[in-house]
C-alpha cells in the first residue's frame, strides 16, 4: 500500500515554525508500516510554507495514496479537520486515518466530528498494520481491534479495545525519514523545553520512557 504520513502544524499558521515537540508516534507507525512491506512517505507541514491545503494538494497530485495518516492532540483538532478534508476532498480519494490523543478519549465523537475515514485508538503500532492490510485485501473491518469506522448508513463502529502492547522491545526503533528531522534538530532551542534545558548543543533526541496515561483530557 502506497501511505502518507502527515505531520501536523502546531499552530494555525502558513509559515515555517521548527518549535514544537517532535510527534514520535508517527515515527512508530512509519516505521512498523515500512516493516511490514509498504511503501511510506511523509510530509512535515511544520516545516513548510504555504497553506496546509495548498501543500497537501501539491503532495497528492505528486503521487497516488492509498491512505493519508495523521494524529495529533486535542489542541489539534482544527488542524487535524483541516488535514482531512483536504484528503476526502482529492480526486484521488485516499483513506483518512487519524490517531493520538485527539481520538482516544472520544473515538465516537471525534470520528463522527471529523469525518475521517478511521481512527486507531490508542497504542496504535499493531492496530495500524492489520488496518492497513484489510483495507489492502478489502477485509471486514470490524476484525481489527482498536479502531473506529462509519458504516455507509452513517453508523459509527467502535471495535474491540485492543490490548497493550506486552513487550515495547518488538517494536522498532522510530523512523524518521521524510519528516525533516535534520532541519528539526538544527532550527529548535533550549526555550522549547520550557527551561528544562539551558543549553542549545547538543541538540535534543525526544524518548518515550512510558505510555498511556490516566487522564481522560
Amino acid at each position: 500500500m502506497r501511505i502518507l504520513i502527515v505531520v501536523p502544524r502546531y499552530q494555525l499558521n502558513n509559515s515555517p515554525n521548527h518549535q514544537y515537540l517532535f510527534p514520535l508516534g508517527l515515527g512508530y507507525i512509519s516505521a512498523v508500516l515500512k516493516k511490514a512491506g509498504h511503501d511510506v512517505d511523509a510530509i512535515n507541514l511544520n516545516h513548510a510554507h504555504g497553506s496546509i491545503s495548498s501543500l497537501l494538494n501539491e503532495r497528492l497530485d505528486s503521487k497516488t495514496y492509498d491512505a493519508v495518516l495523521t494524529g495529533h492532540m486535542g489542541i489539534g483538532y482544527a488542524i487535524v479537520k483541516t488535514i482531512v478534508d483536504c484528503v476526502k476532498e482529492h480526486r484521488t480519494k485516499p483513506k483518512s486515518i487519524v490517531g493520538g490523543f485527539v481520538i482516544t478519549p472520544e473515538p465516537a465523537l471525534m470520528l463522527e466530528s471529523l469525518g475521517a475515514d478511521c481512527v486507531c485508538i490508542g497504542e496504535a503500532e499493531q492496530t495500524i498494520v492489520e488496518l492497513i492490510s484489510c483495507l489492502e485485501n478489502g477485509s471486514d473491518l470490524s476484525l481489527v481491534n482498536g479502531i473506529g469506522y462509519m458504516k455507509e448508513n452513517g453508523e459509527v463502529v467502535i471495535t474491540k479495545e485492543r490490548e497493550a502492547i506486552s513487550n515495547l522491545d518488538e517494536l522498532p526503533f522510530p523512523d524518521f525519514d521524510g519528516f525533516g528531522y535534520e532541519t528539526y534538530l538544527e532550527n529548535t532551542c533550549s526555550n522549547l523545553l520550557q527551561g528544562y534545558m539551558t543549553f542549545d548543543n547538543p541538540k535534543v533526541y525526544p524518548l518515550i520512557a512510558s505510555r498511556d496515561c490516566p487522564y481522560k483530557c
